[in-house]
């Protein structure tokens, strides 16, 4: 984001905002389960940003380096391979997380198409290949397992699904919910096998990328091109440090700072105590897969609460370039709503179990895509 002049009528500040992405559309990516099994919702799926970025820049390219004063972006389309450098007052960081393993990476990943005609065509030729399928092998026990099982059984109820998972399946859900998702699978006992807490050896490095196969054993925060910049915080992992509550990136420690040509560091004391910090890394802020901590507690993540936090954080950005204090939003107790196919789900945050016709018209009807078109294209 660039200041601009701002009209003497408007309280707000007037920015000039420039959207990155390494792809040239927006992708509802939780709805992929679906996609999968009924191809003619894949144009739902897939939005090309010229039909929803009207006042935006945009630069299609991948970000390979931050400074405190610009983003290096490795041009994609025209200026294939250009390295292009895009100023900014305020930089905010949501690059979320990636599949790592060859049988999933194209559903969130590196193996993820770049174009809106190539991902529409590459969802196409997997869902064709996961109808051929007579059976399917599921690793994991999260969210993805759970809603990828639910979506082959309910599709595809004369076909066989095993799912093996070395924790209890949904493990930090409420008993309630769990019981719920265990239900759902006595339903369709005749054709899935569970294996959870299974003492099982699996050789997931070996499993191939049929379209049969889904290994999902965890995410991995797309921050590579923040390592060794010497200015933004990362944890053992590769996320991303913020400060509670507000998102403001935490800065390096000042014996963890990099000398960078172009960009100055400082020994004082930060105010939430993290030491000193590189010049202006209070105006970077950061929100979705990549935070911590972030919106709830423990390790959630969710695409719902995410897309709600979008505008505290724009809120706080206000405040920031209007030199006031930023305010703090408390996390929320963590869980999920998961879909059971179309016509069923489960949803716990804490202790609260979300009923069932509410998860159903919220999120497995249409894995939500109806309110994120509203929402995209209201302008």
């Amino acid at each position: 984001m660039e200041k601009v002049e701002q009209d003497a009528n408007n309280t707000d500040p007037a920015m000039v905002v420039t959207l990155v992405s390494p792809q040239d559309y927006f992708d509802i990516n939780y709805h992929t389960f679906r996609t999968l099994v009924e191809k003619d919702k894949v144009d739902r799926q897939v939005i090309k940003f010229d039909r929803i970025l009207h006042s935006t820049r945009f630069m299609w390219g991948r970000s390979t380096k931050v400074t405190s004063q610009h983003v290096t972006v490795a041009a994609a389309g025209i200026a294939n391979g250009q390295d292009v450098e895009i100023p900014y007052d305020v930089l905010v960081l949501c690059t979320g997380c990636r599949y790592t393993h060859g049988s999933v990476d194209y559903i969130k990943g590196p193996a993820q198409a770049a174009t809106t005609k190539e991902r529409k065509a590459q969802l196409l030729t997997k869902a064709e290949a996961i109808e051929k399928a007579d059976n399917y092998n599921i690793i994991g026990g999260g969210p993805s397992t759970i809603e990828m099982a639910a979506e082959l059984l309910t599709h595809f109820p004369e076909k066989k699904v095993t799912v093996i998972s070395k924790s209890a399946v949904m493990k930090d859900l409420n008993h309630k919910a769990r019981a719920k998702i265990a239900s759902f699978f006595m339903v369709h006992k005749d054709h899935v096998q569970v294996f959870e807490e299974t003492k099982r050896s699996v050789a997931v490095k070996a499993i191939k990328t049929e379209p049969n196969q889904f290994v999902f054993t965890g995410l991995v925060p797309n921050t590579e091109f923040l390592k060794d910049n010497g200015l933004v915080q990362l944890d053992k992992d590769g996320y991303v440090v913020v400060k509670e509550g507000q998102y403001q990136v935490a800065a390096l420690a000042a014996d963890q700072q990099v000398a960078i040509p172009g960009q100055e560091s400082t020994d004082t004391d930060n105010d939430d105590g993290s030491g000193g910090g590189s010049e202006n890394v209070d105006n970077i802020f950061c929100f979705g897969d990549i935070a911590k901590p972030n919106a709830m507690e423990g390790d959630w993540k969710s695409g719902d609460k995410t897309s709600k936090l979008a505008r505290f954080i724009y809120e706080n950005i206000a405040l920031y370039v209007q030199g006031e204090p930023l305010a703090t939003k408390k996390r929320e107790p963590g869980g999920a709503t998961l879909s059971l196919g179309p016509q069923d789900g489960v949803g716990s945050y804490g202790k609260f179990n979300v009923p069932v016709p509410l998860v159903v018209s919220s999120k497995s009807k249409d894995m939500g895509v109806e309110k994120i078109h509203k929402l995209l294209t209201s302008s």
